[in-house]
């Protein structure tokens, strides 16, 4: 009972976008109802965008972008099942 109480506190903390195992995305330039795309430091594109390209440049990180923010809702559910 304690293990299953355990998981569905984990998928309630997915779906609001909170916890170790949060599913995170770009947020920057959304259209609505648009997916948060990866990050184009990931892809080695950081020179695609302004943010990026200066976080590479400063020797930060994507997590250091005000726009890698935690997928909420149904959205970060449904990536995690694709």
């Amino acid at each position: 009972m304690r293990e299953l109480l355990a998981q569905a506190a984990d998928y309630i903390d997915r779906i609001r976008g909170e916890g170790p195992d949060a599913t995170y995305g770009c947020h920057c330039d959304l259209e609505p109802d648009q997916a948060p795309d990866e990050c184009v430091i990931d892809a080695g594109r950081a020179n695609d965008c302004v943010y990026a390209g200066q976080l590479v440049k400063a020797g930060k990180g994507r997590q250091d972008c005000k726009y890698w923010q935690a997928i909420k809702g149904a959205m970060a559910v449904k990536q995690e099942t694709r």
